[in-house]
């Protein structure tokens, strides 16, 4: 690539330092001119970042635009002065963030308001705006958010900041279904303990979530019982940015160590009646693993009535569902009533 191409605009928040910072310098050696973005504070480290950029000598355009992501308009004319100054919007990554390290009894509600601020209106309007101006174009984009391991599998002393990152994962899963019919793919990432960042910070201050940390790094051993850097993370959204990875939209794509895996099966609430077993039981709350009957039956075999959803007993395969849901329901303790 010559220093003069450019295969779009990308726009990556809390770009100054960590996660951000590696981002903005993984998508400029793409091939992506660059918007950075932080907090005032942060307006040297920025300048910084930019250097950077610059004396990677690919001919790369920076531009700097500083916001509070948490404001909606300080976010609307942060992508139309991106817009102004470089050309167009092609790639949005909402990597800013904030974490916290408290127990539930000792957040308050004005901590709480503050992590999901910044964590989750933050990422909301950031694919909002980056959405419309991307519509508006005409031509497609990427929009890319930033979630957590935290937002798969919570840990104690960071309620606020799991939920938070929990609530970017259903926030990427709907923008991806809305945004598919302009041809833009919508994804989020899931680090780990990556070095450099919120959470590592938080946890060398904090010697409960330090303790929670080194637990979940001891679920695995050997080469990979290690924190992750950033680097590690802008390779990831390296892809999802890509051309590529048109064929990926609303999903979570997580990198830490695999210290949990995801095996969950959603499922509908419904009845089961047969032989006098009733049971009502919500699917979607909980994990299912291995049970492709429950997949496979839960649709075809089903029956409005007034009274819910009832098993078709004239249908075999309807009563090999009953039966072995019924025992699956027993087997974890469901009541079962007659």
């Amino acid at each position: 690539m010559s220093p003069s191409e450019s295969k779009g605009v990308a726009l990556i928040t809390g770009s100054s330092q960590g996660i951000g910072r590696a981002i903005a310098l993984r998508l400029a050696q793409d091939g992506f001119d660059i918007v950075l973005n932080d907090l005032p504070v942060q307006k040297e480290a920025l300048e910084a970042v930019s250097n950077e950029i610059t004396t990677l000598g690919l001919g790369r355009k920076t531009f700097i635009a500083i916001c509070d992501v948490s404001a909606e308009e300080a976010v609307e004319k942060m992508v139309d002065d991106a817009v102004k100054a470089l050309g167009s919007l092609d790639v949005m990554v909402a990597n800013a963030g904030i974490a916290m390290g408290k127990s539930i009894l000792s957040t308050s509600a004005s901590d709480w308001d503050r992590v999901f601020a910044i964590n989750a209106r933050g990422i909301f309007l950031c694919y909002k705006y980056a959405g419309k101006q991307m519509i508006k174009q005409g031509k497609g984009g990427r929009i890319i958010g930033a979630s957590s391991f935290t937002g798969k599998q919570a840990l104690p002393l960071a309620s606020a900041y799991s939920s938070s990152k929990f609530a970017v994962r259903g926030l990427t899963q709907s923008a991806a279904q809305e945004f598919a019919q302009y041809d833009i793919t919508v994804n989020a990432y899931a680090p780990g303990i990556i070095s450099q960042t919120g959470m590592s910070q938080s946890a060398s201050a904090d010697p409960g979530l330090a303790a929670t940390v080194e637990a979940f790094l001891g679920r695995v051993s050997g080469p990979l019982a290690t924190k992750g850097t950033p680097v590690e993370i802008a390779s990831i959204v390296s892809y999802l940015a890509s051309a590529e990875a048109h064929y990926i939209t609303g999903q979570t794509i997580s990198s830490h160590m695999g210290c949990h895996c995801s095996t969950h099966a959603n499922l509908q609430l419904m009845t089961i009646s047969l032989s006098g077993q009733k049971a009502v039981y919500n699917f979607c709350a909980m994990e299912c693993y291995h049970c492709p009957f429950y997949v496979r039956c839960a649709n075809p075999f089903q029956l409005q009535s007034g009274k819910g959803y009832h098993v078709n007993v004239n249908d075999d395969a309807a009563l090999r569902f009953a039966d072995v849901g019924t025992q699956y329901l027993r087997t974890h303790g469901v009541p079962l009533v007659d």
